[in-house]
């Protein structure tokens, strides 16, 4: 069609807006971390000062144009490691290392400071259970912003077309990519 397909470029941890967001996006990490834990539904083995002590490492960041004129979109998942530090760590240990998993999205505008959303779940380092995404394109219909996805996890794939909604990213359409078992 006439629909103009934008790239979504993956960025890498030397890239300007790797180092304007990470630690925002680690401080706000670091509170959903704390409201999860206060819900119950999941545990950590360590304290709260053992857990101000663990970095939010951003594991991946896409990037591409925001919602508005003049603003930018970044995407990131990263994770925080609520087990042994992996110095720790002996080469035949195969206990999995719980971990803290998050991803969401950053709006940057020049003339306000980033907003930032986000989910967090725990996992362990085999990961089970989490999803991940890979921006494909971006682009625009009736005004809006859309990114096409590829999500995958464990025994699974599947096709999105996200909505860059404010305040938060609606899923507008999906299909099965493949499973196995």
């Amino acid at each position: 069609g006439d629909i103009l397909i934008e790239p979504v470029t993956i960025l890498d941890a030397r890239s300007a807006d790797w180092a304007k967001v990470s630690a925002e996006v680690a401080a706000r990490i670091t509170l959903a971390e704390t409201r999860l834990l206060a819900t119950g539904r999941a545990a950590s083995p360590l304290s709260q000062a053992e857990r101000a002590k663990r970095p939010f490492t951003v594991e991946v960041l896409f990037r591409s144009a925001g919602p508005r004129p003049d603003t930018t979109l970044l995407y990131f998942e990263g994770i925080k490691n609520h087990g042994r530090t992996l110095g720790s760590l002996r080469p035949y240990a195969t206990v999995p290392e719980p971990i803290l998993y998050a991803a969401g999205w950053v709006v940057i505008d020049p003339k306000a400071p980033p907003r930032i959303s986000e989910t967090v779940t725990f996992s362990d380092t085999k990961r089970e259970g989490l999803l991940y995404t890979m921006g494909l394109g971006s682009f625009r219909v009736g005004g809006a912003l859309y990114w096409a996805v590829q999500r995958s996890g464990w025994g699974f794939e599947r096709f999105d077309i996200v909505e860059i909604a404010e305040p938060e990213v609606k899923t507008a359409f999906s299909t099965t990519g493949g499973s196995c078992r």
